[in-house]
């Protein structure tokens, strides 16, 4: 083949000029004078254009970049594309031109006997993004000047949906979107639902092999844990937003509220806001397909988000980091609206899930919920989201009770994370070890160390009846949470007690245990202690982790210039590698420190990255993104604690 045998130097290799630009340099295409093949006089192979070099030093050879080239079109069209007679050279370079002009002047018939041509060549297989892009303008601009209430010819209609399908599969979704808009205007559902088939299938065939691996992580790191989403590859990843949310009208027209949430779970895509807003200005005309998509597009990108445990937890985390408590309550209202009303997207019954389809809001979601509210200061939001549950007929898991006791501790109402308690207690509930961890980090941080230790005993009493019982590293949780509130409430020599208890009786301390202490001691500015501290975490076969290493830094920039070298020799010492990477970890824990002595080490370091002090640890953008938004997420804090004490 063409490229295969270019790559095994054959002589006189062909390169396709026009793919050049789309696969490889992204060089702009002009939209005067297309792109053509060329050929040598005297030889019946294309012309092989001259390829610079980013530098000298380049290992890039003709056969590495061709064979670059050549795996490039099998992952994009799954087989190799044969070099072009001289005939289809010449046909190219002689229809493109027309294929445009008929675009251009709107001349649909015209332009889909040139496309024809170009099909039954198998011509359109060597179309780049380039070309791409310009046909689905055309498509785009073509649809924009036509009438809403004019539909199409046969012929027409059938031109312009291959032209801006085939264009969309290749990333250019404009000639598409407008395609099947009108067609939503025309209130024609079944157009529109056959070029969004159309383009699924598409997709499908271009099955780009040698992205499988990345879809795969990319799908284990959003969805890992999810059940409700089928997955299919490249579809799953490739479908736009923009045409998802087209197709979801079109069900919403025929009333197909069930297909439409299982178009929205089988692919990846989101529906934004301004998509969203954007086609309901379209619709000015149909008031009630308006009124339809905004009762029920909130709500199916509320189920989207459930379905997808990984993207629903990095939501509300997001969310609560930011205190944006507005936000999580409109989030959480999308959700227990989506469970009710005639076409509902959700359930809080699994078995319901079967039957309808639905999306079953799950325990862990109840629980993520309920933290978020607590942190964002929501107690109001809390007692609404229990009482929902008490209405829909949602038994409270231990993990929900958790939540509710945990985020009474964190705003230091004991007297609250104790009642709990005792109603989770009445109600016949069974506590584990991360309940008990949650009651005794209450007390800690109520100043109740002694009544804290108490009930410590009481778990390690109850240990043995736990069922199923905890494993260690669950136990080690609790303990770790005692160190903490006992050095809280400066009760230093009970916590290196429990800190040799957990040495020679277990459970064996771990990076954390190690940093709680040191932490303390690098807040009292002890550094005799924090150095006997980290002499023993080797010998206990741990490593220092990226806190470890900022709390060094902390403690030490307060008395020594040379903190950050002693630092990496530390580093060094530990097996971990100091690089850009590492360094810049170091100060984004030093940001989210929330200090000015933590603010002033992060400034120090990147100072020290900048001026090259630190070997071949160059500043990147992730090392200044973490110096901005440790910035705002500061600022936003202190606006927070502003607001709560007006």
């Amino acid at each position: 083949m063409l490229l295969r045998n270019a790559c095994h130097k054959i002589a006189s290799p062909v390169s396709l000029d026009f793919l050049v630009p789309g696969l490889i340099f992204t060089r702009n295409a002009s939209k005067k004078a297309p792109v053509k093949l060329q050929i040598h006089n005297g030889s019946n192979k294309p012309n092989v254009p001259h390829i610079p070099t980013a530098s000298t030093s380049s290992n890039y050879s003709p056969a590495t970049i061709l064979n670059k080239l050549d795996l490039q079109i099998q992952a994009f069209h799954d087989q190799l594309v044969g070099a072009p007679t001289d005939s289809q050279v010449a046909l190219f370079n002689r229809v493109i031109p027309e294929l445009r002009h008929a675009l251009e002047t709107s001349n649909i018939t015209k332009a889909w006997r040139f496309w024809t041509t170009l099909k039954a060549k198998n011509l359109l297989a060597f179309f780049g993004p380039s070309h791409h892009d310009v046909y689905s303008r055309y498509v785009a601009a073509v649809c924009d000047a036509r009438s809403p209430d004019l539909p199409w010819s046969r012929v027409e209609a059938e031109a312009l949906e291959e032209i801006a399908v085939v264009a969309a599969s290749g990333g250019a979704i404009e000639g598409l979107k407008a395609y099947m808009l009108s067609y939503v205007k025309l209130g024609d559902a079944n157009a529109v639902l056959h070029s969004y088939q159309l383009y699924l299938s598409l997709l499908q065939e271009n099955d780009p092999r040698q992205q499988v691996d990345d879809i795969k992580e990319d799908v284990k790191d959003e969805d890992e844990s999810s059940t409700d989403v089928t997955i299919q590859s490249p579809v799953y990843t490739l479908v736009q937003g923009d045409i998802l949310l087209l197709a979801v009208t079109a069900h919403i027209i025929q009333n197909s509220y069930d297909e439409a949430l299982q178009a929205a779970l089988q692919v990846r895509a989101r529906i934004h806001l301004s998509s969203y807003e954007e086609l309901l200005r379209h619709l000015g005309h149909d008031h009630p397909l308006r009124d339809k998509l905004t009762l029920y597009v909130p709500h199916l990108n509320a189920a989207r988000l459930v379905a997808r445990p990984g993207a629903f937890s990095r939501q509300i985390a997001n969310l609560t980091r930011d205190f944006a408590d507005k936000a999580l309550e409109k989030f959480y209202r999308s959700i227990i609206e989506g469970m009710s009303g005639p076409n509902p997207c959700l359930t809080a019954n699994a078995s319901e899930k079967n039957i309808h389809g639905l999306v079953v809001m799950p325990d862990f979601a109840w629980a993520s919920f309920i933290t978020g509210f607590l942190r964002c200061r929501r107690i109001d939001l809390t007692e609404k989201l229990w009482d929902d549950m008490i209405r829909l007929g949602i038994r409270p898991s231990i993990v929900t009770w958790n939540a509710l006791i945990d985020g009474y501790a964190e705003l230091r109402v004991v007297d609250m994370a104790v009642d709990t308690w005792n109603v989770m207690l009445a109600q016949g509930f069974k506590p584990d070890a991360m309940t008990h961890r949650a009651l005794i980090h209450a007390l800690f941080y109520a100043g109740q160390p002694d009544e804290a230790m108490k009930r410590l005993r009481a778990f390690k009493e109850s240990l043995p009846k736990l069922s199923p019982r905890p494993e260690e590293s669950t136990v080690l949780v609790v303990y770790n949470t005692v160190l903490h509130g006992l050095l809280f409430n400066q009760r230093e020599i009970e916590a290196r007690n429990l800190l040799q208890q957990l040495q020679t009786e277990g459970p064996k301390p771990d990076i954390v245990t190690f940093n709680t202490i040191l932490r303390y001691y690098g807040k009292q500015g002890d550094l005799k202690q924090l150095a006997d501290v980290l002499e023993m975490i080797e010998p206990a076969g741990i490593v220092g982790d990226v806190f470890t290493f900022s709390i060094v830094l902390s403690a030490l920039l307060k008395v020594r210039d040379d903190a950050p070298q002693i630092v990496i020799s530390l580093m060094k010492k530990q097996g971990v590698e100091p690089n850009a990477a590492t360094i810049s970890a170091i100060i984004d824990h030093q940001m989210r420190a929330q200090t000015e002595s933590s603010f002033r080490g992060a400034l120090e370091l990147l100072s020290k990255m900048e001026q090259s002090e630190l070997p071949d640890m160059q500043p990147n953008e992730v090392t200044y993104t973490s110096i901005l938004t440790g910035n705002a997420y500061w600022k936003r804090c202190r606006l927070v604690a502003y607001n709560q004490t007006r």
